[in-house]
C-alpha cells in the first residue's frame, strides 16, 4: 500500500502500554468530512486511560478528543472546503434519544455504548491518529488566524461553557474556583470574560501564581495556609460568591464550596472523583440560602460551536494555557509523567512534527 493509504496513530493496548503504529488511513466519503489532524490536547481522561484508572475502556484504542484539524475533503453542502481550519466535536451523539432531542446531547444514552472502530481499533475520539473521517455536524470552522494549538482547546473550553450554563452568573458577579489546573484555569478565563471578580483556591503555589499573573485572578488562596471561605466573603462584601466551581475531585473541596457560596449561589461539581466519593452538607445552609448544587458533564455540541466562535477573542490569553507541544512519538513518555503539576497546564501533541 502507498503512504496515501496509511497513517501513524498512537494506540493504547492496556494500562501503561501505548505505542505509535502504522494503521489504515480513512478515505474520502461522500457523506463525511475527512480531516488531517494537526494538534490534539492531552486530557486527564487520556492520562487515566494510560494509568489504568479509567475503567471499561475497550482495547486496543485510538484516543484523543481535543482536536484541531485541516479539512481534506467535505460534502459540497456543508460550507466546508479543503484547507479550512476546524475544531472537532468527537463525542458520539445519536441525535434520536430522549436527551439528544432535548438539546442535552452530552447525556446521549448511546454515548459510551456505541462500539466505534477504525481498522480494528476502538476510536475514542481518534485524535492521536493523523486523519479522522466524521459526520459534518462534528466539524466547526475556525478563524484561520487562530493557531492550531489554541484551536485544540475548543473542546475543554466547551466543557467550561457548559459548566457556566448551570449557574446564573452574569456581568460583574463574583466567582470562586477550587482547583487551578487547566480546567480551573479555563473557568477563570471565562469568568473574566464576564467581567467577574475571581477567587482561586489551590494548594499549589505555582498554580496560584499562574492564574494570578497570567490569567488575572483577583484573589488567590492556598487552603493549607489561609481560609478560602473567609476570602470568598471578603471578595463579595460578606455575602459569599455568586458561583463556586469545584474543579478538583476532592470531597472536602465540595463541602468547602458550599460554605463559600452566597445566597442564590450555585455550587458546580465540575470534577469527577476516582474512586467515587460522598460528601456531607449542612441541610439548613442549603435550604435557607437557596443554594443550588449542580453537576456538569462534558459539553453539548453547541457548547463546542460556541467555544470555536470565542477563540479569536480569547486566543491571546489561551496561549498561556498551552505549556508544551510534543511530537506524537513522545506521547508515551509524556503520559508516563502523570497529571501535570505546578505551572504546567495543557500539553498538546503536534501531529505535523
Amino acid at each position: 500500500m502507498t503512504s496515501q493509504t496509511r497513517m501513524r496513530a498512537a494506540v493504547f493496548r492496556g494500562a501503561r502500554e501505548i505505542g505509535v503504529s502504522d494503521v489504515a488511513r480513512p478515505t474520502a466519503d461522500p457523506a463525511k468530512v475527512l480531516v488531517r489532524v494537526t494538534r490534539t490536547g492531552i486530557c486527564t481522561f487520556e492520562r487515566r486511560i494510560y494509568s489504568g484508572a479509567q475503567k471499561h475502556v475497550p482495547m486496543p484504542s485510538i484516543a484523543g478528543h481535543e482536536v484541531a484539524a485541516i479539512v481534506e475533503d467535505a460534502p459540497s453542502d456543508t460550507g466546508l472546503r479543503p484547507g479550512d481550519s476546524v475544531a472537532m466535536d468527537l463525542v458520539y451523539r445519536c441525535g434520536r434519544c430522549y436527551y439528544c432531542v432535548r438539546g442535552q446531547d452530552n447525556q446521549c444514552v448511546k454515548l459510551y455504548s456505541e462500539n466505534l472502530k477504525w481498522d480494528g481499533y476502538h476510536t475514542i475520539g481518534g485524535g492521536f491518529g493523523e486523519y479522522i473521517s466524521v459526520d459534518p455536524a462534528k466539524v466547526f470552522k475556525v478563524d484561520p488566524a487562530v493557531p492550531h494549538h489554541i484551536v485544540a482547546l475548543s473542546e475543554p473550553l466547551g466543557c467550561v461553557i457548559h459548566s457556566f450554563s448551570k449557574t446564573t452568573v452574569t456581568l460583574g458577579d463574583t466567582v470562586s474556583v477550587i482547583g487551578a489546573g487547566t480546567m480551573g484555569s479555563l473557568h477563570v478565563v471565562l469568568a473574566k470574560l464576564y467581567g467577574c471578580k475571581v477567587l482561586v483556591s489551590d494548594p499549589d503555589e505555582e498554580r496560584l501564581a499562574f492564574v494570578r499573573d497570567r490569567l488575572g485572578a483577583d484573589v488567590v488562596v492556598n487552603p493549607t495556609k489561609d481560609d478560602p471561605v473567609a476570602a470568598a466573603k471578603a471578595l463579595s462584601d460578606g455575602r459569599g460568591t455568586n458561583a463556586v466551581f469545584v474543579t478538583a475531585g476532592v470531597a472536602a473541596a465540595a463541602e468547602q464550596a458550599i460554605e463559600m457560596a452566597g445566597k442564590y449561589s450555585t455550587v458546580v461539581l465540575y470534577a469527577s472523583t476516582h474512586p467515587a466519593a460522598k460528601i456531607q452538607l449542612d441541610w439548613n445552609r442549603v435550604h435557607y440560602n437557596e443554594i443550588r448544587i449542580d453537576g456538569t458533564e462534558s459539553r453539548t455540541r453547541n457548547d463546542v460551536r460556541t467555544a470555536a466562535e470565542l477563540l479569536p477573542k480569547l486566543k491571546d490569553v489561551l496561549e498561556h494555557l498551552v505549556s508544551k507541544q510534543i511530537p506524537l512519538d513522545e506521547l508515551p513518555e509524556e503520559l508516563e509523567r502523570g497529571v501535570p503539576t505546578g505551572a504546567t497546564q495543557r500539553v498538546v501533541v503536534d501531529l505535523e512534527r
